[in-house]
This record gives C-alpha cells, sequence and structure tokens, in this order.
C-alpha cells in the first residue's frame, strides 16, 4: 500500500508541475496556488488595524501578476482606505451574511460571532480604493462589508472606483457580498464621464445604506453629454435589498441595462433625514432597460425613474439637441414586477424621452414617451408634474386589424399627405376654450409608411379677442422623435396659457415637422384631429 501512496504522491507532483510550471521562489517561499491576506500579517479580530496587512496583499499580488487574494473568516478593521493600482487581482471571501436582515447588532461588538469575511470601515473612510489608473478587470465575490459605527451623516464609504484609463476598464464584477451601514455602499466618481463598463451585481445584500450603486456627479467642465459619470453595460440580478434609501443612481449607454428579479424591500430616508425621490434613478443614452421580476414593498418614495433627458445637478434638464434624448433606441421593458406592496400614494415608474414596453398592471407616468405596449385593462397612464406644467407628447401605435395600411389611406379623405413642400398645416377643426378649462388635448392620427423619423411635436394655436381685437397665440410641446411605422395616435396636452379677460376663444393644433429632416420624406395625418379640454390628463391606453 506505502508503494501505491509512492507512486501516487509522484505522479501528482509531475503532473502540477507539468500543468502550474516551475516558480521561483519569493517572500512567501515555495510559490502558493492560492495567496491569503494573512500571508501579510492580517489578523482579523476587528480591533487591530490590518490595513498595510491588506495593502502589501495587493501590492505583492499586483506586483507578482498573482490574480486572486483570499481573505479567510474574520473581522479585518481597514483604518486607512486600501488602494488598487492597476485591478485585475479578484478578492475571493469565505462567505458574507447573504440574508440582509442578519446585519450586526453594533451596540454589543465583541459578543458578535461572525462566519464571514468582513471587511471594518470607521466612520467617514473609505474601504477599498480602484484608484486612477486601474484598467484590468475587478471582482470581488463572498466579502462582507460593514461600517463601524453604523449609518451616520457623513461620507463612509464601502468601495470606491475612480479609474481615469480611457479604455475603460471592464468588466466590474460584484458577487455574494454583503453592504451595510455605508452613505455609499459603492460609489463611481471621476473625471471622465465614461469610466467602467459592464457591471454585474448578483445574489448581493445591502441594507441600511444611503446609496447602494452610486455614480457621482463628474467634476469635468465638459458636460456636453450630462452630468453623471456613466458605464456601457449594467446587471443587476437577485439581490436583497433591505431599507435603503436609493438603491441604483446611475446613467448607462449603448449596452443593456438589465435590473431583473431583486428584493426592494423598504426604503429609508437618508441619513440627514431627508427623503430619498426614487428607490432606482437612471439615465440612458441610446440604452435599453429591462425592468422584469422585482419586488418593492414598504417604499417611502416614488420606485422607478428613467429618462433619456439628462438633468443637471439642481434636477433641471439639459438641452437635447445633438445628444442621443428623445431617440428611439433609448427603451425601456417592464414585465412581472410586484408592486403590491407599495402605497397608492407613490409612483411606481416616472418614464421620460424613451419608448415603453409595458406588460404589467402598473401606473405609468409620462413625458416624451412613445407607449408602444400596455397590457393594463384599467386607465394607467398619467403625467408627470413637469409635463402638466410644461406639456408633452405621448405616443401610441394603433392596432390595424385586417385592414391594409394601403386600403385605409384610400377610405380616409381627411387623412393628409405631409411633405417638405407643405410645411405645418392647421388641423382643421376648433375647440372652444374657457380661461377656467386646465388643459388642451390634441389627439392627432399619424400614419409612417416609410419609416420617416421626425421629431413629432405639437403646436397649439389659439386664437381670442381682447378689447374687440382679434389675436393669435401659440405654443409648441414636444414628443421623441419618431413614430411605429403603422398608424399611431399622437396625444398632445397642453396647460392652459390662454390670458385672462380673454373673450370668444378657441383652439387648434398642428403637427410640426422640420423640413431639414424630413427632406424627400413624407407621412400622414389627419386633418380631422379630436380635440379636447381636460381638468386632469388621465387616459386608458391599451394596445391589445
Amino acid at each position: 500500500m506505502k508503494f501505491y501512496n509512492v507512486i501516487f504522491t509522484i505522479l501528482l507532483s509531475f503532473f502540477t508541475t507539468m500543468i502550474f510550471g516551475q516558480k521561483p521562489k519569493s517572500k512567501l517561499g515555495e510559490q502558493k496556488l492560492l495567496i491569503s491576506l494573512k500571508d501579510f500579517g492580517a489578523v482579523g479580530d476587528g480591533k487591530n488595524d490590518d490595513s498595510d496587512a491588506f495593502q502589501k496583499a495587493i501590492d505583492y499580488c499586483e506586483n507578482n501578476k498573482r490574480k486572486t487574494l483570499f481573505v479567510p473568516f474574520g473581522k479585518y478593521l481597514l483604518k486607512k482606505s486600501v488602494y488598487f493600482k492597476t485591478g485585475g487581482v479578484q478578492l475571493l471571501g469565505e462567505g458574507a451574511l447573504l440574508r440582509e436582515e442578519s446585519w450586526i447588532d453594533r451596540e454589543n461588538l465583541k459578543n458578535d460571532v461572525i462566519n464571514s469575511s468582513e471587511l471594518v470601515i470607521p466612520k467617514d473612510n473609505t474601504g477599498i480604493v480602484f484608484d486612477k489608473n486601474v484598467r484590468d478587470p475587478v471582482r470581488i465575490v463572498g466579502i462582507q462589508f460593514s461600517s463601524q459605527q453604523g449609518r451616520q451623516v457623513g461620507k463612509t464609504t464601502g468601495i470606491l472606483f475612480q479609474s481615469e484609463w480611457n479604455g475603460p476598464t471592464w468588466p466590474f464584477i460584484i458577487e455574494r457580498c454583503h453592504f451595510t451601514g455605508f452613505n455609499y455602499a459603492m460609489k463611481f466618481a471621476s473625471s471622465n464621464q465614461y469610466l467602467v463598463a459592464f457591471l454585474q451585481f448578483r445574489q448581493n445584500a445591502f441594507n441600511q445604506n444611503d446609496e447602494c450603486v452610486y455614480f457621482s456627479d463628474i467634476n469635468s467642465t465638459n458636460k456636453q453629454s450630462g452630468v453623471r459619470n456613466l458605464a456601457w453595460g449594467f446587471t443587476f440580478e437577485d439581490n436583497m435589498c433591505h431599507d435603503n434609501s436609493r438603491v441604483i443612481r446611475g446613467t448607462f449607454a449603448k449596452d443593456a441595462v438589465n435590473i431583473r428579479n431583486n428584493n426592494m424591500e423598504g426604503n429609508i430616508k437618508y441619513a440627514n433625514g431627508n427623503p430619498p425621490s426614487y428607490i432606482v434613478d437612471l439615465e440612458i443614452s441610446n440604452a435599453t432597460v429591462n425592468f422584469e421580476g422585482n419586488h418593492f414593498e414598504a417604499i417611502l418614495s416614488d420606485a422607478v425613474y428613467v429618462s433619456s433627458v439628462f438633468a443637471d445637478k439642481n434636477g433641471e434638464y439639459l438641452p437635447f439637441p445633438n445628444t442621443t434624448a428623445l431617440n428611439p433606441k433609448n427603451k425601456i421593458f417592464i414585465k412581472g414586477n410586484n408592486l403590491d406592496g407599495a402605497a397608492s400614494n407613490f409612483k411606481p415608474f416616472t418614464l421620460k424621452g424613451i419608448l415603453v414596453y409595458n406588460y404589467d398592471q402598473v401606473n405609468l407616468f409620462l413625458d416624451q414617451c412613445d407607449l408602444r405596449v400596455n397590457e393594463s385593462n384599467e386607465k394607467n397612464v398619467f403625467l408627470t408634474e413637469f409635463a402638466k406644467e410644461n406639456g408633452t407628447v405621448i405616443k401610441v401605435p394603433i392596432n390595424n386589424g385586417k385592414e391594409t395600411l394601403k386600403s385605409y389611406l384610400n377610405a380616409n379623405k381627411q387623412i393628409k399627405k405631409a411633405t417638405a413642400l407643405n410645411l405645418n398645416e392647421k388641423l382643421s377643426n376648433l375647440k372652444q376654450l374657457k380661461i377656467e378649462d386646465k388643459f388642451l388635448v390634441a389627439k392627432i392620427e399619424v400614419i409612417n409608411e416609410v419609416g420617416t423619423l421626425f421629431l413629432g411635436s405639437t403646436t397649439f394655436v389659439i386664437t381670442y379677442e381682447l378689447n374687440n381685437v382679434v389675436k393669435t397665440i401659440s405654443k409648441s410641446v414636444n414628443s421623441n422623435y419618431g413614430f411605429k411605422q403603422g398608424r399611431n395616435l399622437s396625444i398632445a396636452v397642453v396647460p392652459n396659457f390662454l390670458p385672462k379677460n380673454a373673450q370668444n376663444a378657441h383652439f387648434t393644433a398642428m403637427v410640426d415637422y422640420s423640413k431639414n429632416i424630413l427632406e424627400n420624406r413624407y407621412f400622414y395625418y389627419n386633418t380631422a384631429a379630436e380635440l379636447l379640454v381636460l381638468q386632469n390628463p388621465i387616459f386608458a391606453v391599451s394596445t391589445r
């Protein structure tokens, strides 16, 4: 038997050498297959400062091209930030507390028994920093991030990513980690607007954080595309988020934004006492958002905000010409989400300047949107407060049934062909208007036979008498670019702008389009549109 054991040992040694190769000796002695944080003197008792040991371990791995640093069970106090200088080293822990309710009792630290690989960060400190030259992939698995004093007013941060490499850095992966008690669990901040790509957050737990995933406002003076840092590609799946103020705040471009199967149960005021505006706050640029299978419960703010029109630090929308704002490549798919536990006075989805595909029985608050699919069988289309104050256009495709587009055009003589030669002609009908009417509405049918792309705005024209003098005033409201090919209903809404003391007033409307945009293309519109006045614009719009 001993003979066979000797033979097995020799063969194992031979094949190990063939596979992994001969490695030179290092300060750790014979090269180890796995580098441990404790090889560099980390104690892991929650009392001794392990910052220097952690930094030595990271430096060693980066300098010696070691790709994994093992963080064994323990509580590692980091009084100083630990810096990654190039990246490419994954942190692999033995596990974190993945039930978000199982966060530590901070009033009795000495009696805590924790079976996790835990990094403890004091107030106003940052735990891990990916520095300005980080360019290689980032991956952290199975680690507990905890603030030492719990959530307080300040800037305590679990992970800070501030690379300014123009690559950008990708991918950025966080899996099966737990973040509790931070002002920023993960913060992305750089003078470069585009700093990271293909972010993946899977099976993590977040609780008692002000911000979970937070993209900062950029410091650069170049604000051509907006003011937040942004990423290409974002996946947030199967995460447990309990009693945080806000879960996601970011800007995402081009690649898909996947937010699926997350528990977003409960949200709380910030540590400073201010309430959050939304749980999920997204700006997108030619990106598709897949928002599916998420659970919301016991929330004290509106749930989801998605906009293709960027806003500044004060919430003022930036000019959209020469940007991707209102482009039909900006989309959201809403499917299988549960908001039954959310109070009725909060808005489930607030959407601006995007194509909307809604498969849920849920209220939508829209501005400048193209509602391509709406499976609700109730009145679920509302205007945002901004849309009520400034006016908007909502587009909805019309089910053509069995009737062909050609036969429909031939059968309806009131439909007019719009070309670059007959710009902006008024509708044929008029609607009386009084000063007490709150909103003017024009429902105009638009037929897009050849896929013409244009802004699709609407101008309202009011004619009235004042001191026996006939006057005319107008106001335009914008939509997003383009209509779906086929028949569409353009619902334009504007607050009443009739002057006081005006008499004998009526209004009409017209579809706006530019000669430069239309060029040699065309579309059709129904000159006998429906004009009406409303006190509160709520619509039952189904695309079934």
